[in-house]
């Protein structure tokens, strides 16, 4: 990355120049309290929390975020914050001091996702597991006693994930696969809707993460190594020379949203390049592109994996390093770090085989520049200062030979 060609870049970061208005923004119950006076059947209402946020800078919005009330009957409000006033187009409008302008919007109103108040009105109890406003939502429905979910897309990604999901559960019936994965029932290309059969079990995170949480490690390295010896033949390859460019492209952002890390980045950039040189190529491999520990169900004897969007051919090396950089941000005080990722990547080799080393430390860096990426977008106010903290981590995966950590 040459500073000769570079485009100039304000001396200060994104969020020190914004940083009065992220402070406010950081309080749920602030921007809550302003939604609320224009919408009255939010009053009364008190315990808000942020599921998700997104900082824009120099955009308009310049921040995106949904809140939701913790209390008994979900809440969910997507609020777009402006700096001049946007158009109310027959919506509300509210200046907020010190922040800008808000327009808030009450789920499940959302223009991108076409079908989703017709789905909420329909009989059942529904509960939003995720929601990314006019990209895309999951809804756990329960009917019946019976419990289904829906995931509605705003692109055409919902057709593919319905493939995906058609051939996972084509493995999983013919005993290919060590986990359980979820049976898909229908697809709607008209709302872009993917229906699913529940998978057993409960979240496997807080299970992992607690002081007898490595045989549970082992037994998910073992079911996601068990998706590398299928017959899976994925639409979708994202080789290394795909996830180097998706990693350049990151740096690229991260550099105009902090450009104090601009020697940094072409730091890591360096030696990435090196390191890539470095590493033999092998034949791809089904895995399952977002191998991260929430995607995970857990029962007494069994485990399931959900969520195969992004299943792809690709490097192992690559959902091992994704699995360990999650599990390795967890407060080391309440998790025994180094344990489940020894016992998570014992349980995956004796499936797959030896692990390249080399190209584990590769992806390892790449996923961590992913998550400095991730803290710039945040509202945090400190985003910046976090988001140096975690390229400091990637460039040092880089420089160091040990994977574990």
């Amino acid at each position: 990355m040459s500073t000769a060609t570079a485009d100039p870049l304000p001396a200060e970061s994104a969020h020190a120049r914004y940083r009065r208005r992220l402070e406010a923004l950081a309080r749920p119950g602030t921007v809550a309290g302003e939604v609320a006076a224009a919408l009255p059947a939010l009053r009364g209402r008190r315990d808000w929390r942020y599921p998700f946020t997104r900082f824009n800078p120099g955009s308009e919005p310049y921040a995106r975020l949904l809140l939701e009330s913790r209390e008994a009957s979900q809440e969910l409000v997507h609020v777009d914050v402006h700096d001049a006033r946007p158009p109310s187009n027959g919506g509300v409008v509210v200046r907020a001091a010190g922040i800008g302008w808000l327009s808030p919007a009450r789920f499940p109103d959302d223009p991108a996702l076409a079908g989703l108040s017709e789905l909420m009105a329909t009989p059942g109890a529904k509960t939003v597991m995720r929601y990314r406003p006019l990209q895309r939502c999951t809804l756990r429905v329960e009917q019946a006693g019976q419990v289904r979910f829906a995931k509605l897309f705003a692109d055409h990604s919902g057709e593919s994930a319905h493939a995906a999901a058609v051939a996972v559960h084509q493995a999983g019936q013919g005993g290919e696969l060590c986990c359980d994965v979820p049976r898909p029932l229908s697809f709607d290309a008209g709302t872009g809707t993917l229906w699913l059969e529940a998978v057993p079990g409960t979240p496997a995170a807080p299970r992992l993460y607690s002081r007898g949480g490595a045989p549970l490690a082992r037994r998910m390295g073992l079911a996601a190594a068990s998706l590398t010896r299928s017959g899976l033949r994925p639409r979708r390859s994202f080789d290394r020379d795909a996830q180097l460019a998706l990693s350049m492209d990151q740096c690229a952002e991260l550099r105009a949203r902090v450009p104090a890390l601009a020697p940094a980045l072409r730091t890591f950039l360096e030696l990435l390049l090196e390191a890539g040189a470095a590493a033999p190529v092998h034949p791809l491999r089904p895995i399952h592109g977002d191998l991260d520990p929430s995607q995970w169900l857990a029962t007494n004897d069994s485990v399931g994996l959900v969520d195969f969007e992004r299943l792809a051919l690709g490097d192992p090396e690559l959902d091992v390093a994704t699995f360990l950089t999650e599990v390795e941000s967890e407060n080391p005080r309440r998790a025994p770090i180094e344990q489940l990722g020894a016992a998570f990547l014992a349980g995956f080799e004796s499936v797959s085989g030896p692990l390249d080393r080399g190209l584990l430390r590769l992806y390892r860096a790449q996923r961590r520049l992913h998550k400095a990426l991730r803290a710039s977008q945040t509202l945090r106010p400190d985003g910046d200062r976090r988001a140096e903290k975690r390229l400091s981590r990637a460039i040092a995966c880089l420089e160091e030979p040990e994977v574990a950590r």
